[in-house]
């Protein structure tokens, strides 16, 4: 589904038909953003909810998806032709450029590469009967061989190929197989480039590559420190908006810089919740927090620390507001209690420390002491 950037800080599940992995039809939308959620019976079209996010072409082709600063379709996107063809997939300045399917009449005659508008790679052809048999594509034109196989210096490749000077070079889509792991998706001069499936014992990557590292949206498993992400990415490490689960129950939704929490965002753990800002991995600026006992903060916080102003209500009803250093109540604050009393003074360590004054309430007064305690 496309989704506007201002609304990229909630999380989307579609629950309904999908066409060529685009929601398509009727279904459920469901929208999470923190702990709230709502849903919502509607109909997609090719991925998109609303006429305002189709766009129309020079040739009055209907666009779905993004547009370059110079209007050229760029990455996966859907477009469908006045006659009603349709073609959903990758696309680079305008034209199909990796894996894209072409329908026509309502079938999908084609699954496969593309390069630079041509078919290029191995594909999967269909005719009207839905009867379909794999192929294999040179720049628009069908060859006969496919699933070539080349050996390297630390295993196999396996799918399309070119000849560069009667030398055969991974071209196309196809795996690259050795003892520890595998790396499927796009190649091109035996580079990989696009997206990938990347497996080995412990680690599980899908998702997009780009100049020999991971970027874009992708999927990761952790294994071995039993840990789940899933977002995006930029020079190799989290970066932008993403979630994160490990297997101890500790989870983090939101914004990601260089492989930390940085920005906004929700950590959830068997010990508290909280919501709130970060840099480079840690608790800092404002936030809310949760904990398991009942109590709750909202306040400020430094290095994991509620430190500066801040609001702490008790499970029992109590509360302190005032500065807080170390995670405990120190400097100036007043506290609550649930029976009426109050003090406002000093406090250190989380007790009243220095000048301050107890208002007690009698049965139908208050006594006010006022000491250095």
């Amino acid at each position: 589904i496309w989704i506007e950037t201002k609304y990229s800080d909630c999380e989307y599940r579609w629950e309904g038909s999908t066409l060529e992995g685009v929601a398509h039809g009727p279904g459920k939308l469901v929208i999470r953003k923190g702990d709230k959620e709502l849903s919502e019976y509607t109909r997609a079209y090719y991925g998109s909810f609303s006429p305002e996010s189709r766009k129309i072409s020079v040739n009055n082709d209907t666009i779905i998806g993004a547009l370059d600063d110079e209007g050229n379709i760029t990455g996966f996107a859907v477009t469908i032709s006045p006659s009603g063809d349709v073609c959903i997939g990758n696309f680079l300045k305008h034209k199909p450029n990796g894996y894209l399917a072409f329908r026509k009449n309502g079938v999908t005659l084609y699954r496969g590469g593309w390069k630079d508008g041509l078919r290029d790679g191995n594909a999967e052809e269909c005719d009207s009967t839905l009867k379909c048999k794999n192929t294999l594509w040179n720049k628009g034109h069908r060859e006969k061989g496919q699933n070539y196989s080349i050996r390297t210096d630390a295993g196999v490749y396996v799918g399309d190929i070119s000849f560069d000077d009667s030398i055969p070079t991974a071209n196309g889509y196809g795996k690259h197989i050795t003892t520890l792991d595998t790396l499927e998706g796009y190649w091109e001069k035996n580079t990989i480039t696009g997206p990938i499936v990347y497996k080995s014992k412990d680690l599980l990557y899908d998702g997009d590559f780009f100049d020999g590292e991971i970027s874009g949206l992708g999927f990761f498993v952790d294994k071995k420190n039993n840990f789940i992400y899933s977002g995006s990415y930029a020079n190799g490490k989290p970066s932008g908006i993403g979630d994160y689960y490990n297997e101890n129950g500790d989870s983090y939704f939101g914004e990601w810089e260089n492989g930390f929490p940085n920005g906004y965002g929700v950590f959830k753990s068997t010990k508290f919740i909280y919501e709130g800002t970060w840099v480079n991995g840690k608790i800092n600026g404002e936030g809310f927090a949760r904990y398991g006992n009942g109590d709750k903060y909202k306040g400020e916080y430094i290095d994991n620390k509620r430190y500066g102003n801040g609001q702490y209500t008790f499970k029992n009803g109590d509360e302190y507001v005032g500065e807080f250093i170390n995670d405990k109540f120190n400097g100036l604050g007043y506290y609550y209690s649930k029976d009426g009393s109050f003090y406002e003074g000093e406090f250190f360590n989380g007790k009243f420390h220095g000048d301050g004054t107890l208002y007690i309430l009698t049965n139908n007064d208050t006594v006010a002491i006022t000491a250095n305690w």
